[in-house]
């Protein structure tokens, strides 16, 4: 997930609306942000810092992408909403999914 997908130029999200959420949680020693890619590709900040060991759950729709990078601009992966609640654990270089929570 370090660079291909966040490399991948035909990267977009799929407008839905099924309700889901996504919790987000910084496993690095670092502060990161959560970018959300809109329907033609560009990324959207929504979450502008969020520091080490901290979390936070972001509403959103099945099939919206989300991007977490380093405060310097270092892609750390992306990843498509699934249905239900998803903890993203993002550590270097990657981001763990967890399964699908129920809501």
């Amino acid at each position: 997930i370090c660079s291909g997908s966040c490399s991948d130029p035909t990267l977009r999200s799929i407008s839905g609306s099924i309700p889901a959420q996504m919790e987000f949680v910084n496993m690095l020693s670092e502060p990161i942000q959560i970018f959300w890619i809109d329907y033609v590709g560009n990324p959207m900040i929504y979450i502008n810092q969020l520091g080490p060991g901290e979390r936070r759950t972001q509403p959103s729709y099945v099939g919206l992408i989300w991007k977490a990078s380093t405060v310097q601009g270092v892609c750390l992966g992306t990843f498509r909403t699934p249905h239900g609640k998803t903890v993203a654990r993002i550590n270097s270089c990657s981001v763990e999914r967890s399964s699908p929570l129920a809501p």
